[in-house]
């Protein structure tokens, strides 16, 4: 019997508060103190790795009684951390221990301090409900040990939006399996208010947890690929390797709600500049509610604009039978020049476009977006003339190919493009969701020089044999 195939993906969320602490202040603190001891920890256990790899001849002990001995050692050094804790830095430290070994000339690897992650066994959290509003989840999570002076358990409360609210109402149903989370204390900050401290500036605490699940039942047809490209002129185009069949969301939707946000923030500062004397006038907390939501209400458009793009682009490829899809890797992207990439969370809508074909049991692949709109996706044929000032001036026109003489939309020709990559050239989605790029290939000038260089060094070697057998000689006689 073969065994299902499962995914595994992660849901990230909000910390607001937590019970044991009444300051959201102290909370951040905790963590980050739990945080450095399991770092110390971690930095002991790398240390004491490469020292047992280089002399485990001589000591004697082998790989099961070395493992024991760092459990033990980490459970007499830190004994208010829980053993689940302890356990999973020794795992993290032979993952950095192997990169390690991996990579000529690498300096031994060190978790900083100021990196505040701390991961949380599966058995160590239990999500506990959603609030009638769904809004709000609490879990239960244990940090310290049975016998520790501190605390042991936190009840944390995180925010949910529909789409993290539906992954949680699955892990509760058990349609999801759990694992490991991470509570991680990031640079950005936010504002929060407290009797004795007023408002003050304090880092936003984000829970990633992971869980994995078996996609449904999907038959698709052999070979069929579909490229999602996020265009200029759309938000999203769809385009397949073997069929004519084309999907695109109008951008009419989206570019309202920018112009109607950025004339009421055009409006705000007109009003400003009509002050006279620095009087302000009756109803300045009206005036000003606005710019103090206006991140939240371009937020919340934001997610659930991403969210129905990516449900009707997987309800279009689940009814055409794709077998796989490819995004563009956009990483290293800096989209000074394109204003819809510049201005839109489009990581988030590519994650919600991978998670839910996933989900069905579609395959998700990442290329590189380079040259995807010049090249005709018929003929092969590159047209240089179509650049990106081009396509402005003469307000994105058509492709019109210069090889075959056809006339095609820029934006689906690179969804084609996207769809007909070759697989040395793709990333499977744990590798971009892991930070890997793909290996440059190498030209002809490069391997010459590699070539070259080998052939110096066999002729230096042989010249050293040479001389040594001489010398020998020599002194024989």
């Amino acid at each position: 019997m073969e065994k299902e195939k499962t995914v595994s993906q992660t849901v990230k969320l909000e910390v607001i508060g937590c019970a044991e602490f009444s300051k959201y202040k102290d909370l951040v603190n905790f963590l980050n103190s739990a945080n450095a001891k399991a770092n110390a920890f971690t930095n002991y256990c790398i240390i004491e790795r490469f020292l047992y790899h280089n002399k485990r001849d001589h000591i004697g002990l082998d790989k099961n009684a070395f493992e024991r001995f760092l459990y033990a050692t980490g459970r007499e050094k830190y004994p208010n951390v829980s053993s689940n804790m302890i356990s999973q830095c020794i795992r993290h430290s032979h993952k950095e221990f192997k990169t390690f070994k991996r990579v000529d000339n690498c300096s031994l690897p060190t978790i900083k301090e100021k990196t505040s992650c701390l991961f949380i066994h599966n058995r160590d959290y239990r999500i506990e409900k959603i609030s009638d509003s769904g809004k709000r989840v609490v879990l239960y999570t244990t940090i310290g040990s049975k016998n520790s002076k501190e605390i042991r358990k936190i009840k944390i409360d995180c925010k949910l939006d529909t789409y993290q609210q539906d992954i949680i109402k699955r892990l509760l149903s058990d349609e999801y399996k759990q694992g490991q989370a991470k509570l991680i204390v990031t640079s950005d900050m936010k504002k929060v208010s407290s009797k004795e401290d007023g408002k003050e500036n304090v880092p936003i605490i984000k829970l990633l947890i992971t869980y994995s699940f078996t996609p449904s039942n999907y038959e698709p047809i052999e070979g069929r690929v579909a490229g999602v490209d996020l265009g200029l002129k759309t938000p999203a185009v769809v385009g397949f390797s073997d069929s004519w069949k084309r999907w695109f969301h109008p951008r009419s939707h989206i570019q309202a709600f920018r112009d109607k946000m950025e004339a009421r923030k055009r409006d705000l500062k007109s009003n400003n500049k009509k002050k006279l004397h620095n009087r302000e006038g009756r109803g300045r907390k009206h005036k000003v509610k606005f710019s103090e939501h206006y991140g939240n209400i371009v937020s919340n458009f934001v997610q659930t604009e991403n969210h129905t793009i990516a449900r009707a682009i997987e309800e279009f490829i689940t009814e055409n039978r794709t077998e796989s899809l490819v995004l563009e890797d956009l990483r290293n992207f800096s989209g000074t020049n394109v204003k819809y990439l510049r201005d839109w969370t489009y990581r988030d809508l590519q994650e919600k476009i991978a998670h839910k074909s996933m989900q069905k049991g579609i395959k998700v692949y990442f290329a590189k977006p380079f040259y995807t709109s010049k090249k005709c996706s018929f003929c092969g044929h590159m047209n240089d003339k179509f650049t990106f000032s081009f396509r402005v001036k003469n307000k994105m026109p058509y492709l019109h190919c210069e090889g075959c003489n056809k006339k095609v939309d820029a934006d689906y020709n690179a969804s084609r493009n996207l769809a007909n990559t070759p697989m040395d050239e793709l990333l499977t989605y744990d590798q971009w969701s892991a930070g890997k790029h793909l290996k440059k290939k190498a030209t002809k000038q490069e391997k010459q020089e590699k070539q070259e260089k080998q052939e110096k060094q066999e002729k230096q070697e042989k010249q050293e044999k040479v001389k040594s057998q001489k010398d020998k000689t020599v002194e024989n006689a």
